[in-house]
């Protein structure tokens, strides 16, 4: 038997659920169509999100970065940078 509060609780619950959702779906457009390339990088190194002005940065297509080393594209002069981090 579902007590008052226990209604309560579970509708609270679902208005939370919903706000997450929506929180979730502003990151990804902030992510996705910001004025500058953003990277998610694994801890080795590996690109495991882009946002579309990266891709455009690189000239290739999401599905094409995704999983690859992002040092292949970091310029001859600054891999020390790049290797304390990675």
């Amino acid at each position: 038997m579902c007590t008052t509060l226990s209604l309560k609780c579970r509708m609270k619950n679902l208005g939370l659920h919903k706000k997450c959702s929506i929180c979730r779906k502003k990151d990804i457009e902030l992510y996705d169509n910001a004025p500058s390339g953003y990277f998610t990088l694994s801890k080795i190194g590996d690109i495991e999100a882009v946002n579309l002005f990266g891709t455009e940065m690189l000239g290739k297509e999401s599905k094409q970065l995704i999983s690859n080393p992002f040092s292949i594209f970091v310029s001859e002069d600054t891999p020390a940078i790049f290797n304390i981090f990675f």
